[in-house]
C-alpha cells in the first residue's frame, strides 16, 4: 500500500536539479531573480551609483517607453530598455537639433559630408544662365565650372547661398547617422558628463543634470 501523505507540509514544491557532472550529486539551483523595471532601476541606483531613487515616472518618447527618474541628490536620469531605444531617442535628438539651430550646431565637415550640392547647382542654374546672357562668362563650359567650383565650397558660396537655404540641402538622416556615429548616443542625451550606463537585464541609463 502507498501511504499519501496527510497534511499539506509534507508536499515539497517541485525544483529544478543539475548535475555538475557524471558520477556528481544533483544539485539544487536557484533561478536568478526578475525584477519588474523599476524595482530593479532602484537596485541598480543603490549598488551602482549609491542613489536612492525618490521617484519614477514612465512615459513614451513616440512608440519607445522612457522611464524619468528623480534621486535623492537632486539629480535626474532617463532609462530606456535596449541600446537601441538609446539610438532612436539620440537620432531624435539630433535632428531635433538642426530644426532649431540649423547648420551652426554642427561641426563644418559633417555639414559638407552630407550636403546635396548637385541639386544646389541646379537651383542656381537660372543664375548662371543669366550671368551667361549678360556676358560675365566667356563661355558656358567657364559659368558651368565656376559655379560647380563654387557650390563645392564653403567661403565661395556664401555670397550665393545663405545659412537658411543651405539648410534644405543637407539630408538630414544622413547627418544624424554620421553624427551619432562620430561622437555617440551620450554626446547626445547625457548632458551631465556624456556617460552611458548599462544594467545586466539589459536597460540603458544616463544622467540628464
Amino acid at each position: 500500500m502507498i501511504n499519501l501523505p496527510n497534511s499539506k507540509t509534507s508536499i515539497r514544491k517541485k525544483e529544478k536539479f543539475v548535475s555538475k557532472g557524471k558520477g556528481s550529486p544533483l544539485v539544487r539551483t536557484k533561478k536568478p531573480e526578475k525584477l519588474k523595471p523599476k524595482a530593479a532601476l532602484k537596485k541598480e541606483f543603490k549598488l551602482k551609483q549609491d542613489l536612492k531613487i525618490t521617484n519614477i515616472r514612465s512615459e513614451h518618447w513616440y512608440a519607445v517607453p522612457v522611464y524619468y527618474i528623480d534621486a535623492e541628490d537632486g539629480s535626474e536620469w532617463v532609462a530606456v530598455k535596449s541600446m537601441g531605444d538609446v539610438e532612436e531617442i539620440a537620432l531624435d535628438e539630433i535632428k531635433e537639433c538642426f530644426d532649431e539651430s540649423g547648420t551652426e550646431g554642427f561641426t563644418s565637415w559633417i555639414i559638407e559630408n552630407n550636403l546635396d550640392t548637385d541639386r544646389m547647382f541646379e537651383d542656381l542654374s537660372e543664375l548662371m544662365n543669366h550671368d551667361i546672357e549678360e556676358g560675365v562668362f566667356k563661355s558656358e563650359e567657364a559659368a558651368e565650372k565656376f559655379y560647380r567650383e563654387m557650390v563645392e565650397n564653403p567661403e565661395d558660396r556664401k555670397e550665393f547661398i545663405t545659412e537658411d537655404q543651405l539648410k534644405d540641402y543637407v539630408d538630414i538622416d544622413e547627418l544624424a547617422d554620421e553624427a551619432l556615429k562620430a561622437d555617440g548616443a551620450g554626446h547626445f542625451l547625457a548632458r551631465y558628463d556624456g556617460a552611458i550606463w548599462e544594467m545586466d537585464n539589459g536597460y540603458v541609463y544616463w544622467r540628464v543634470n
